[in-house]
């Protein structure tokens, strides 16, 4: 008689439905929520969706020991320690607090304040991807880099620091030429942090030139 090609899944579902025969307790989760709160940022708050162990927990005193990469949100694994054992387990884990989203739709390289913010709960284990900002972080002296529709949240990948210097603004450019460096008036054709590379113009011989930002308004090609 041939084996049949469902016993290998039979199996794992028989595996899987073993760990999760054993419930959800009181202790676990309010241990697994203070586990996870002290590696989340101040003003969010932890929700846990279920918690499932691989066994019974002893009547021993025993902690929680979260697995050490990034945040605990989302399918997280742990263990449950005490002295002389460990049991692992795994959760689902969800963490909401109150982020800052568009109150009407912002501009490219507008500023942002409570004129176009809003703070609002918002699940923050789905914003991984874009960023977010948290109320108790605050969201002064950004930009947006783009356009933001209203209601969209904001991030690091939608806002920035202002640039030190924006294209097409008058800038003081401290130029090498030869052994002299020379103080002049030029355009830069970029925008560019503190420490970036941009490209810069003489107004005058219409000469392109690569020339570092060293503060507001200023660069150099030292």
């Amino acid at each position: 008689m041939r084996p049949s090609r469902y016993l290998p899944l039979l199996a794992l579902a028989c595996t899987l439905a073993a760990s999760a025969a054993i419930p959800s307790d009181p202790a676990l989760v309010s241990r697994l929520a203070a586990a996870a709160s002290r590696r989340m940022p101040p003003g969010v708050r932890i929700e846990i969706e279920s918690a499932r162990m691989t066994g019974t927990l002893p009547l021993k005193r025993w902690r929680i020991e979260l697995a050490p990469d990034g945040l605990p949100l989302g399918h997280v694994l742990f263990d449950a320690i005490w002295e002389g054992g460990r049991l692992p387990g795994q959760a689902i884990l969800r963490g909401r607090g109150r982020v800052a989203v568009a109150r009407i739709s912002v501009a490219h390289n507008e500023g942002l304040g409570p004129e176009n913010v809003v703070w609002e709960e918002r699940e923050i284990s789905r914003l991984g991807g874009t960023g977010y900002f948290l109320e108790a972080q605050g969201i002064g002296g950004l930009v947006a880099s783009g356009f933001i529709p209203a209601g969209t949240v904001m991030g690091t990948r939608n806002t920035r620091r202002p640039a030190a210097v924006q294209r097409q603004q008058p800038v003081n450019a401290q130029i090498e030429q030869g052994p002299l460096l020379v103080s002049l008036r030029a355009i830069a054709l970029d925008d560019g942090q503190t420490g970036e590379w941009i490209r810069v113009q003489n107004p005058g011989s219409r000469r392109i030139i690569q020339a570092r930002v060293t503060g507001p308004g200023e660069v150099s090609t030292r």
